[in-house]
């Protein structure tokens, strides 16, 4: 998690704060201004380690990776141009059918599939759109994998192709996306 989160959790875990939110219609006036009083010291406390010297330096180290993964992508994209003359760059967007669960029913879900299974269709996908579905037209390609209370598990690929050979943007990305639904993740 980002060192913000770890930061709230920590302390909120001190203050045993599980299960707050449906508590609380069932709490008297008294026990409602302690926890008040409870929750304006998670403030204080997160907002006093939170401007830490210590702490900013470990955002800066959390931030190093995906700045320099943010570098590397750049240079990546630039030299994909600069190799081509002509390139027909594709954003898809590829996730996960939801399912009822965790946080709770009727908001925000989980996905039903495990991280392991998530990386493992992945490299399904990118094997198969390199070695058949576009082989001979794509370039390269940039992958990110991530994970959201809506969403759960999902990915943005940026497809890199020749564009003296690969036309149809719309059919192209469309043909990936029905892959994925029914032979990758079968639905």
């Amino acid at each position: 998690f980002h060192p913000y989160v770890e930061l709230l959790m920590r302390h909120a875990e001190q203050r045993q704060l599980y299960g707050l939110p449906e508590a609380l219609p069932y709490l008297s006036d008294a026990e409602l201004g302690r926890i008040v009083d409870v929750l304006n010291g998670l403030v204080d406390a997160v907002r006093t380690e939170g401007a830490s010297v210590r702490f900013k330096a470990s955002i800066k180290d959390h931030l190093r990776g995906p700045n320099k993964n943010s570098r590397e992508l750049a240079k990546y994209i630039q030299a994909q141009f600069d190799a081509h003359s002509r390139l027909l760059v594709l954003r898809i967007d590829l996730g996960y059918r939801k399912s009822v669960g965790w946080p709770h029913e009727g908001n925000a879900v989980a996905s039903s599939v495990t991280y392991e299974e998530v990386k493992e269709h992945r490299k399904q996908l990118m094997h198969h759109l390199a070695a058949k579905m576009l082989r001979r037209s794509m370039t390269g390609f940039a992958v990110r994998l991530e994970y959201g209370l809506d969403k759960g598990y999902h990915h943005h690929l940026m497809l890199f192709m020749d564009g003296r050979i690969a036309r149809e943007d719309v059919t192209i990305a469309r043909m990936v996306g029905e892959y994925w639904n029914t032979h990758v993740t079968e639905g």
